[in-house]
């Protein structure tokens, strides 16, 4: 979302986007306008009690259950996990989550009165859901819908599926990730 609010605002700056299983500004309505919050208090909460060990040990499980990659980076799989149960990174994700409905707000009001720059942008989605039946319809609105919509904002816009990705593209499949980067700037991606 930021990255998109900076390209409004700042047309003239950035070169290209690749977002990642990017939120769209359509989910500051129903659910999220909600659950955002609502988690957002629960960490806060967790934080001034001292759970931020076991409530960040839950978010680390909860967030890294979304790898699709079994192969992922296991060193900095662990150092997620730690980092996720400190009392820092717990209050962050707290701030986080209480400013997303703003911030998804914002984006919908500079797309509604500022383009978006003719630069190009390609949007990946994840390419695998979970067992949940709810989970997966979510999963191919945001395929279906919302990133290609994010993906026309500009001209040289494009939507690309992460097939053996879940939410954490990056993780899962970072070589896709370095072809995005690499083909927008005209490079040849390096594999690992």
């Amino acid at each position: 979302m930021h990255a998109r609010a900076f390209a409004h605002l700042h047309p003239d700056r950035p070169a290209g986007l690749v977002l990642l299983d990017v939120n769209h500004e359509e989910m500051r309505h129903g659910q999220y306008k909600i659950a955002y919050p609502l988690m957002s208090r629960m960490l806060q909460l967790a934080a001034r009690l001292g759970l931020s060990s076991l409530l960040g040990g839950a978010y680390a499980r909860q967030f890294l259950s979304q790898l699709a990659n079994p192969d992922a980076d296991r060193a900095l799989i662990e150092r997620l996990t730690t980092d996720c149960r400190s009392p820092d990174t717990v209050r962050a994700v707290a701030a986080e989550l209480a400013y997303a409905p703003g911030k998804l707000r914002r984006v919908a009001e500079l797309r509604a009165s500022l383009p978006c720059p003719a630069i190009p942008l390609t949007v990946v989605s994840q390419g695998r859901s979970g067992a949940y039946a709810r989970e997966v319809a979510l999963i191919d609105e945001f395929r279906s819908r919302y990133h290609p919509d994010i993906a026309s904002l500009s001209p040289l816009g494009k939507h690309v599926i992460g097939q053996g990705s879940r939410h954490l593209i990056m993780l899962d499949e970072p070589d896709l990730v370095a072809r995005c980067v690499t083909e927008m700037v005209g490079g040849e991606a390096r594999t690992a």
